[in-house]
């Protein structure tokens, strides 16, 4: 980038409904404000109602209350921050948390759920994919792992053994 211009980075949050996804987002700004502050750069919201929200997502976390579960919307809830290193150089930063329901519908274009109608996709530089280990769909699938694993067992005992 060169003089007056700002490097721009575009990351998305995905996942399934009730992963953690704006638990993970909320954490990772907080946490980088603070690595931010002890290394000497300044970060800032340039949209104010987003600070607000921020600071809402701090007073209720700091009070002991969940983080609001993001809503179906044809735009993800989005934080965007701009960040000036100790040296001068500024980037601005996207971090994109779209509902599970989005995630979960697919590829569709719908405005009402569907991953298909945002833009970001097209030129996000990265993706953070957040699992939750105790989903219901990943206990099922567990569940099934269980009923296939004598499966296998049982057609790698029928495979010939090597040495005799």
């Amino acid at each position: 980038a060169g003089a007056g211009r700002i490097s721009e980075y575009h990351y998305a949050v995905v996942g399934a409904q009730s992963s953690g996804k704006s638990c993970f987002l909320f954490a990772t700004v907080w946490k980088f404000l603070d690595f931010a502050a002890a290394n000497g750069w300044t970060v800032s919201f340039p949209d104010s109602s987003q600070k607000v929200e921020f600071d809402n997502y701090v007073q209720a976390f700091q009070a002991g209350r969940a983080i609001p579960k993001t809503i179906s919307r044809e735009r993800p809830l989005a934080f965007t921050l701009d960040v000036t290193s100790i040296s001068g150089a500024c980037s601005r930063l996207y971090l994109y948390d779209a509902a599970g329901e989005d995630f979960e519908a697919g590829d569709v274009s719908s405005t009402a759920h569907g991953m298909g109608s945002f833009d970001f996709f097209s030129y996000v530089d990265g993706i953070f994919f957040v699992i939750d280990p105790m989903s219901e769909e990943l206990a099922g699938a567990k569940r099934l792992d269980a009923k296939l694993k004598p499966l296998a067992r049982g057609r790698l005992a029928a495979l010939p053994q090597r040495g005799r």
